[in-house]
């Protein structure tokens, strides 16, 4: 208060505006929030579908390759030759799209973004170590799938495996 006295006492001083009073009324308007939070919930709920998504493909997956599995074991492979076999299986689907998302999720955030204008010049921005965490949970999430199925399958034995496929 005391500055801006001083400062409406200089000649030829009219207006007098802080930046950080309009900072303050930024920071207080509540659409700027609720977009962020919708686009963070977004991406929750995305990675949640994709995870559960994958989680399908790799059950489904190794319930019709069960058969073929028990086979290879019964011909000298152990379960980590299979394993290894599921891992690049999956390494070659998990990784371009991962790439491909992640550019097309870039090049769109670059696209829309500067249509977001919410208070002021104030867009959202994204930072790159948040990209780096998301796409490390992701890598996370599609390990965690990829042992447990590694898991169900030493558990099973080859003479459980060829009685599945027989069915």
């Amino acid at each position: 208060d005391k500055l801006k006295q001083e400062i409406a006492q200089v000649p030829g001083v009219t207006v007098t505006r802080f930046a950080w009073d309009r900072f303050g009324q930024i920071q207080r308007e509540p659409l700027p929030s609720a977009v962020a939070g919708l686009l963070y919930v977004g991406f929750i709920v995305s990675l949640i579908l994709s995870l559960l998504d994958f989680a399908f493909y790799i059950i489904v997956t190794a319930k019709q390759r069960s058969f073929t599995f028990g086979v290879l074991r019964s011909l000298g492979w152990d379960t980590s030759n299979i394993w290894r076999l599921l891992l690049f299986e999956n390494l070659a689907l998990v990784v371009p799209a991962l790439i491909i998302g992640t550019l097309l999720g870039a090049g769109l955030a670059y696209l829309l973004l500067p249509f977001l204008i919410l208070a002021g010049n104030e867009t959202l921005q994204f930072k790159p170590l948040e990209v780096v965490l998301m796409l490390v949970s992701l890598v996370g999430g599609f390990g965690v799938l990829l042992t447990l199925t590694a898991t169900w399958l030493r558990s099973m034995s080859v003479n459980q495996v060829l009685r599945l496929g027989e069915e």
